[in-house]
């Protein structure tokens, strides 16, 4: 390399830190050895391994920053609203949203479902408009919760807060008493969708280790829609946050103008 083309040198020296933060270069020879095993074509070098690696990242970075795009479209105007009005949310926007946004894109460099990578985008702006009211720390832990969820997760978490629309946004946020919370979980006809009485255990106890839901007390077994006796769980109040905090700004739009016409239905004619 001549030494008087900076420009080479300086490309140079930054591949080579790239090699030496990739966790592909770190575990190379394994690596290697692994892929070969499977057979994988195109991956016979380190650098191929690396080309492989970096293209997927900047592909996720891409439908990251697509996503949000999308999303500031629909909530952007009431955004810059709110900074405007607010002291305390413009310092919010420019103390807490550059580390969100660094994080946000630290972690969709990595996930391999591009569903997830929707979903750390919502979450950013819907941070970005409720500011300082759940505060950096609820965002990051809403994108911790967002990369570990299947949609299989994620549905179960939103037939329970179809079920629960009264005690969360109640004025007092009240928790239903034991067995009318029981009751609420039998009346979701999981079998319809698509839930073994096995999974829908299985899924609970997951979004459970999260704080998502809780599971009612052992003695509360009732009978319902799915044959035999089993544990019942109540949506609590972080599952209800983590559903809005990754639902579409198109979808809360399209929910709210459905709300409107069934108020205006309801409405006595004058």
């Amino acid at each position: 390399m001549p030494i008087d083309d900076p420009i080479s040198t300086l490309q140079a020296l930054d591949d080579s830190d790239e090699r030496q933060r990739s966790p592909v270069f770190r575990r190379a020879e394994q690596f290697l050895t692994i892929v070969r095993l499977f057979a994988l074509p195109n991956l016979n070098g380190i650098d191929a391994a690396l080309v492989c690696l970096s293209q997927r990242r900047q592909e996720n970075l891409q439908q990251f920053v697509n996503v949000i795009a999308t999303e500031m479209k629909y909530r952007g105007g009431q955004i810059e609203l709110l900074i405007s009005e607010s002291n305390e949310h413009r310092r919010f926007i420019a103390d807490e949203m550059p580390g969100l946004v660094l994080d946000g894109m630290r972690r969709a460099e990595e996930v391999r479902a591009k569903e997830r990578i929707r979903r750390l985008g919502r979450i950013l702006v819907h941070a970005a408009q409720v500011g300082p009211r759940d505060g950096a720390d609820h965002a990051e832990e809403m994108m911790r919760v967002a990369v570990d969820l299947t949609e299989r997760d994620l549905a179960v978490l939103r037939a329970m807060q179809s079920a629960h629309p009264l005690r969360i946004t109640g004025p007092a946020q009240e928790r239903y008493m034991r067995l009318n919370a029981a009751a609420i979980f039998e009346r979701i006809e999981w079998r319809k969708l698509g839930f073994s009485e096995q999974e829908l255990e299985s899924t609970c106890c997951k979004l459970q280790s999260f704080g998502l839901v809780g599971r009612l007390d052992a003695g509360v077994k009732p009978y319902g829609p799915l044959d035999g006796q089993r544990s019942a769980y109540e949506l609590l109040r972080k599952g209800w946050d983590f559903v809005e905090y990754i639902r579409s700004a198109a979808e809360s739009e399209e929910s709210a103008a459905h709300q409107n016409a069934d108020n205006e239905a309801d409405a006595p004619s004058v």
